[in-house]
């Protein structure tokens, strides 16, 4: 129902060159899908239908809505690219970027002078080299045990590497996790004002006819004045 609801404002919006406010937040399904309904992909539409008689008024309002849906057009955007990213998930993305990178030229130094940072650089740089691995002679001792032993520290790096890794993507996870709460709480609190603003435009709209109404009264009592004032004096004068 509420799938219907955003296809008929749409089409409604389209038809009548209107701007109405279409309900995505009504359901989870059509809030989530909202950019898609927007332009930004392709919707399609299965619609199952059932023979049996007994289900005839249900097969007719489906095919009904159906053929609704066949009207409703959606221009592509072409000021933002398609990107891979599910849909409304786009341009939390790219707000959540903007702000690391604000933080991070904030940071004195730059991004690079980090504890974290710093700790992965020095790992990468004493990444011990493989030795010489030729085997010149069936009994060197020498060559086979210093191999395992930078073997061994390079596999200890690596698992250093992994664990800072872990853990500036769990950062970047919960920084994400955080961001987007507080974008979701705006975006409440903006459809929550938009909701007053439009019942404060009905009130404005319902005073605005009362001010007309009154002011008719007003005119039509001023009138009706004029009027008996004028048949006194022509009865003072007669």
């Amino acid at each position: 129902m509420t799938l219907r609801t955003c296809i008929e404002v749409l089409r409604e919006n389209q038809m009548c060159g209107t701007n109405r406010m279409v309900p995505y937040r009504d359901s989870k399904v059509t809030h989530l899908f909202k950019n898609y309904f927007d332009g930004e992909g392709k919707v399609r539409m299965v619609v199952c239908v059932n023979p049996k008689a007994d289900d005839y008024e249900e097969t007719m309002l489906v095919m009904r809505f159906a053929e609704l849906t066949q009207e409703v057009e959606v221009a592509r955007p072409v000021d933002r690219p398609i990107c891979s990213l599910a849909a409304g998930r786009r341009h939390r993305n790219q707000a959540f970027r903007d702000e690391l990178s604000r933080r991070q030229e904030e940071r004195p130094g730059g991004p690079s002078n980090t504890e974290d940072g710093s700790v992965l650089n020095q790992l990468l740089d004493s990444l011990p080299a493989l030795p010489a691995c030729e085997l010149v002679d069936p009994t060197d001792e020498h060559i086979l045990p210093r191999l395992i032993e930078v073997l061994e520290r390079r596999h200890r790096i690596r698992q250093m590497i992994t664990e800072q890794y872990t853990r500036t993507a769990n950062t970047l996870k919960s920084m994400l996790q955080e961001f987007d709460g507080h974008l979701m709480a705006k975006e409440n609190f903006i459809h929550e004002q938009r909701g007053k603003l439009g019942e404060k435009d009905k009130i404005m709209v319902n005073q605005k006819n009362e001010m007309d109404r009154l002011e008719k009264k007003s005119k039509m009592l001023e009138y009706k004045v004029k009027y008996k004032f004028s048949i006194f004096l022509s009865f003072l004068y007669h």
